[in-house]
């Protein structure tokens, strides 16, 4: 039997809707605090996918920071699929609720389904085999 979902999910009521532009706002207060510079990778850059992307220049090479919803994870390249995800603890404690660091343990596991599923959800779990693909991936 697999590791149960750690995914986020809030009720409807405590938070009706994503801010993305808060999310880059956060990004771009830690890279001032940091001292090193951010860039918002664009849609144009991206393409179409799940998340949104932040690339921080640190001294040891870039970080992006992506963001599905309020699921947060980081990288070091944006390049190839699936995403090698990496764990950053100096960034993570930036994010506070209503985000959800996810750790590249959570991101790498299979999900352990507790409860019925949509149409849409069995599709999507069987398509993305792990957490990780399933919250940050590119649609086809």
């Amino acid at each position: 039997m697999g590791i149960k979902s750690t995914l986020v999910s809030f009720p409807e009521e405590q938070f009706t809707g994503y801010d993305y532009v808060a999310f880059y706002n956060l990004c771009k207060s830690i890279a001032r605090d940091l001292r090193v510079k951010s860039h918002i990778i664009t849609y144009e850059e991206l393409g179409i996918c799940s998340y949104q992307a932040v690339k921080l220049s640190l001294r040891d090479g870039p970080i992006y920071i992506l963001c599905n919803n309020y699921d947060v994870a980081f990288t070091r390249e944006l390049e190839g699929y699936p995403i090698k995800f990496v764990d950053v603890s100096m960034l993570a404690h930036y994010f506070s609720l209503p985000y959800k660091v996810c750790s590249v343990e959570e991101l790498n596991r299979p999900f352990e389904i507790t409860r019925p599923l949509s149409d849409w959800e069995r599709y999507s779990i069987n398509y993305w085999k792990t957490q990780g693909d399933f919250l940050f991936n590119y649609w086809d």
